[in-house]
């Protein structure tokens, strides 16, 4: 027999070890735990909240709050994907392993309830015995689905008499982990293996999963109640069962002190989710110590005076010393919460207030001289009054800066529409002549390539290949990464520039050509109204819809009794057979002619059989109209459209 100073393996069991490990009552899970776990869970927490707290912010500030949804379906959709394919492997062991029943290993099945007994653990747990698995057996668990893998060979020789202990620690390790909610972060780790900037949370994670693991071998030990066993499946971690007898303890024991003192070690562990097997050994050591004193005390015993030095410094060097907390520390999770709370608020404030500020800084303007209510211009109040309805409440007159005023520029609005995501804005200027306007564009696209803002950036008229264009348009990608759009309105002497970062340059201009404006107001309007506007709106929209739905019953209810008198429905229906209507936009509405009636500003695009077209040869016609509104019955109803002052009411669009 070999002697014990050769062979790192307490010689007796454990029976006096507390009477929760030797007897068959459940354990207390909550006092196995490693000491340090608590307080590395409440590390790995606080830090995942911290980062996807902010990235939660940057998403919104870059993209609204329709984009946080959307993330969240991708990810709901990975757990699943994930989910499905373990629920496939489940079904491959089927066919490719054996699962442990009282049909085929009665006397692993026996062990196995003996364990979840002693742990009180009730919950399904499929046991799979394979001919190989990585490090002898595997643990999964995932939504509900737990697993365990088993190889073959290490079963067989477990199942002795003489190894009994060892198959117990063996299972407990895992039957433990789960009782202990060890896989808590599964979805945690999962979103972070789908966001590669995220990678770096390894970092506060690792320690909470090596702490998991010095907590499984814990409740394993303590649930086959035998030091000897414990030290032998340790011994078997390390260099394997032939080699395991044949361990001289003052190495391992110097090798363990040595990887826990130097830094090299311990740096290489910092995102290693399993600790360094010398110091799970180590830790074990030092939790019999704390447990089973008088036999860790006759060991120490039996060995040679350097040797029991060694494992004395080892087990006071150990902060398994003291018994874990059978709860989080209320102060520690305070203290937690109010620091991620801070750094959640700083960055909040950096965020937001970073783009508060880009925004003022392209519109020329800040805080303390903003202009705005009853200190805007005249000029100022004109600009507003061709501002689309739609994002009209996020608009507000600024200062003309000094370098647009020398350029003729009289009056400037900043607006920030919610589809153009954080630090996205739309800017008017208008100019006291178009030429002064189209001198300020130029300046802005010089050096730009003809293009359609659609394919690539540059610059071109629209609406295209019109004979008479509304005015000039030029999109480009900024240092910065923002896509901008600059355009002018050669009818109003109006220049407007459009920048978003969380749209592509294909969905900015998709977005500019229905719902930027400016466009001409109504005669005599100064602004536009509120009253009305919700419901004028409807009626066009529902309009315009039931044209291209072809329910020419529904559209022609919209129009108003003389309207509708005007246009008998089956000379109505006919010269809309053909017509669809594309980018529709309301501009703004103004009190009519009649008495309770408006005026609303509409443009439109529409396609139709040259032949209904209104010279009978344009198959597509770009529309300026003034609709006239009228209220009957709590509805606004078309009474009539007519060509705005001074614009033709459609050009041809080729």
């Amino acid at each position: 027999m070999a002697d014990q100073s050769t062979i790192p393996i307490p010689p007796l069991a454990a029976p006096g070890l507390p009477q929760a490990m030797a007897a068959s009552v459940p354990l207390d899970i909550r006092a196995l735990l490693h000491p340090a776990e608590h307080s590395r869970l409440l590390i790995a927490l606080s830090s995942c909240a911290v980062v996807f707290g902010v990235a939660a912010m940057i998403v919104y500030q870059a993209e609204g709050w329709a984009a946080l949804p959307t993330y969240g379906a991708i990810f709901a959709a990975a757990c699943a994907l994930v989910w499905l394919s373990l629920q496939v492997f489940r079904s491959r062991l089927l066919g490719g392993a054996v699962r442990v029943s009282e049909a085929t290993f009665p006397d692993l099945q026996s062990i196995f309830d003996e364990v979840r007994t002693r742990l009180n653990y009730h919950k399904q747990v499929d046991v799979y015995v394979m001919d190989k698995v990585d490090g002898g057996s595997s643990m999964t668990s995932y939504l509900g689905t737990r697993l365990i893998l088993i190889e073959g060979g290490l079963a067989a020789e477990l199942l002795c008499e003489e190894r009994h202990a060892e198959l117990v620690y063996l299972i407990g390790r895992h039957i433990g982990q789960l009782k202990a909610r060890h896989q808590r972060l599964t979805l945690i780790m999962l979103a972070i293996s789908m966001v590669h900037s995220t990678k770096f949370l390894q970092f506060f994670l690792a320690p909470y999963y090596r702490a998991t693991v010095k907590s499984g071998d814990q409740i394993a030990a303590a649930c086959c109640g035998d030091i000897r066993a414990t030290a032998g499946m340790m011994n078997r971690l390390l260099v394997g069962k032939e080699l395991g007898p044949r361990l001289v303890i003052k190495g391992v024991l110097d090798q363990a002190t040595a990887v826990r003192r130097r830094w090299l070690p311990r740096l290489a562990q910092l995102f290693m989710n399993n600790p360094h097997s010398t110091n799970r050994y180590l830790n074990l050591l030092a939790f019999f110590a704390r447990v089973a004193p008088d036999e860790i005390g006759a060991w120490r015993a039996t060995l040679d005076e350097a040797t029991a030095s060694r494992l004395t410094a080892a087990i006071d060097a150990s902060p398994n010393r003291r018994p874990p907390r059978r709860r989080m520390s209320l102060v520690s999770a305070l203290l937690a919460t109010l620091i991620s709370g801070g750094l959640l608020a700083a960055s909040g404030w950096v965020i937001f207030g970073v783009a508060s500020g880009s925004t003022a800084a392209a519109a020329g303007v800040t805080d303390g001289n903003t202009s705005t209510g009853d200190q805007a211009t005249t000029a100022s109040r004109q600009l507003l009054s061709h501002i689309p309805p739609s994002i009209a409440s996020t608009c507000k007159p600024i200062p003309v800066p000094p370098a647009d005023a020398s350029e003729g520029a009289d009056a400037e609005v900043i607006c920030q529409p919610a589809p153009l995501g954080g630090g996205g804005y739309v800017q008017y200027a208008h100019y006291r002549t178009p030429g002064a306007m189209q001198t300020a564009y130029a300046n802005l696209t010089r050096g730009w390539p003809p293009s359609d803002c659609v394919s690539a950036a540059g610059q071109g008229s629209y609406p295209p290949g019109s004979a008479q264009p509304t005015g000039d348009r030029g999109c480009a990608v900024s240092n910065s990464g923002q896509h901008v759009i600059v355009w002018t309105d050669s009818r109003l002497a109006v220049l407007g520039i459009t920048a978003s970062t969380s749209m592509n340059l294909a969905d900015l201009y998709q977005w500019w050509q229905s719902l930027s404006g400016p466009a001409p107001a109504p005669a005599g309007s100064a602004a536009t109204s509120p009253q009305p506007l919700t419901g004028i709106t409807a009626t066009l929209s529902t309009y315009f819809g039931a044209i291209n739905a072809r329910n020419y019953r529904l559209a022609w209810s919209q129009l108003s009794p003389a309207d509708q008198s005007a246009n008998p429905y089956a000379g109505f229906a006919a010269g809309q057979s053909t017509t669809t209507i594309q980018y529709w936009q309301l501009h703004g509405i103004a009190p009519g002619s009649l008495p309770g009636s408006y005026t609303a500003s509409v443009t439109f695009r529409s396609y139709q059989n040259p032949s209904e077209a209104p010279n009978q040869s344009d198959s597509c016609d770009d529309w300026t109209l003034n609709y006239t509104m009228v209220e009957s019955s709590g509805r606004w109803l078309i009474n009539g459209a007519n060509p705005q002052p001074g614009v033709p009411a459609y050009q041809s669009c080729g």
